[in-house]
């Protein structure tokens, strides 16, 4: 071979490497919308439209399935009409084979999932450590409890781009370590906290969290997760985009009302029950205005909290008060940002100043929760939960509506 066709064949080459990889998204992630165990949504982010092949695993045909993008370069693919407890694989352009599981519609196995939130503010040391901790859990989803990447309500505002950057820094994390031992991506379940939308009046329309995950009628921020005849995950707005009280506190009489669900638990950003934040605070108050009667009413086991930076595990609580037969408050949002020192509170019966995750493992008996801290270590004792709503006795207690853009 001569010198010119040398140099041919090597800017070939280096051609079809830069083609590839431009056609292999760097940014690919999964959430669900729907019935976890039929469906799942695919979002990745790329200059032009790639193609998405699916398959399940050990079939030997691909089905090309749509996605739409938008004005951001987001790509969105609904899968429905998936096979429950089953894994799928999937190719986007010339992209490796990534994998994915639906959630089984009976509790034939352990479930689990994890449990946090306030997670990245541009410093991906603790974050990072927090990802490690949680991935090596295996779990099957990860709920994020708000405050996700904290684009919004700065001193000094990012501006459009910058919060674009501060998105993509945080999916280009989740998709480098949020994978499972069996190298399934890992599904994101959010909520949204103060942080991640804008206060001002119909403004939130244009925050970018909706035009990068994909939410129920785009603004619907406030549903619930229905997983078989074992899971209603509410995930509850506390005040961001809807109020607390009105009609999401209807939606959620409802909802809880029909479940019949072996466990009932929330999730939310702002805390009924603070350990950093005051126990007086607006959102606080209303919370335990609208919300905690119906949790007590309607056997909600757990509410997970976040917004106060630390750790915290609450008494058993009903009517504000320690009950054996109330509901458990767990948080308090400190996944990957500078532990806060709690302040010392009476429904409190273990809060500490460290970073957080909560590992959630449903069984047809019990629920298991365990809360680990930043180097994977158990921070904490937490009595299993039974089915039915009891503790197992042989731990002890520590002394929907839709958004509206238009005007």
């Amino acid at each position: 071979m001569n010198g010119f066709s040398l140099v041919k064949a090597l800017m070939i080459s280096l051609l079809c490497f830069f083609v590839r990889a431009y056609a292999a998204p760097e940014i690919v992630y999964l959430s669900w919308i729907d019935d976890p165990t039929t469906t799942m949504v695919i979002q990745w982010q790329s200059e032009e439209s790639l193609e998405l092949r699916v398959r399940r695993a050990g079939s030997e045909n691909w089905q090309r399935t749509e996605a739409e993008g938008n004005e951001y370069q987001v790509y969105t693919a609904k899968l429905d009409q998936l096979k429950a407890g089953e894994l799928y694989e999937f190719q986007i352009g010339d992209d490796e084979t990534l994998k994915f599981k639906t959630l089984p519609d009976r509790l034939d196995r352990p479930v689990r999932f994890a449990v946090g939130g306030d997670l990245y503010r541009g410093k991906g040391e603790l974050f990072e450590k927090m990802n490690h901790v949680v991935s090596a859990q295996d779990p099957d989803f990860a709920v994020l409890g708000g405050d996700i990447a904290y684009t919004k309500k700065r001193v000094i505002p990012l501006g459009k781009q910058g919060e674009l950057t501060r998105w993509r820094e945080f999916f280009k994390i989740w998709r480098r370590q949020m994978v499972t031992s069996e190298g399934c991506l890992i599904p994101m379940v959010l909520v949204v906290g103060n942080h991640d939308v804008s206060s001002l009046p119909k403004m939130f329309c244009d925050d970018l969290i909706f035009q990068l995950f994909a939410f129920p009628d785009q603004l619907f921020t406030y549903r619930s997760l229905e997983a078989g005849d074992y899971l209603t995950l509410a995930l509850l707005d506390t005040g961001h985009v809807f109020p607390i009280c009105g009609r999401q506190t209807e939606w959620l009489k409802e909802t809880l009302e029909e479940s019949r669900a072996l466990y009932k638990c929330a999730v939310y950003h702002v805390g009924a029950y603070p350990t950093y934040y005051m126990y007086k605070g607006k959102e606080e108050k209303r919370v335990r205005q609208c919300w905690t009667p119906l949790f007590e009413k309607y056997g909600v086991q757990v509410a997970f909290e976040h917004h106060s930076h630390a750790y915290k595990r609450s008494y058993k609580l009903k009517g504000g008060e320690r009950d054996e037969e109330g509901v458990l408050y767990l948080g308090d949002g400190a996944w990957g940002v500078t532990p806060r020192s709690p302040r010392h509170h009476p429904y409190l019966a273990e809060s500490l100043a460290k970073n957080n995750v909560f590992i959630v493992e449903l069984t047809p008996k019990m629920m298991e929760i365990k809360a680990l801290g930043i180097e994977g270590d158990e921070i904490d004792t937490i009595a299993p939960l039974l089915s039915g709503f009891e503790s197992a006795p042989a731990q002890q207690e520590k002394s929907a509506g839709k958004g509206d853009c238009k005007s």
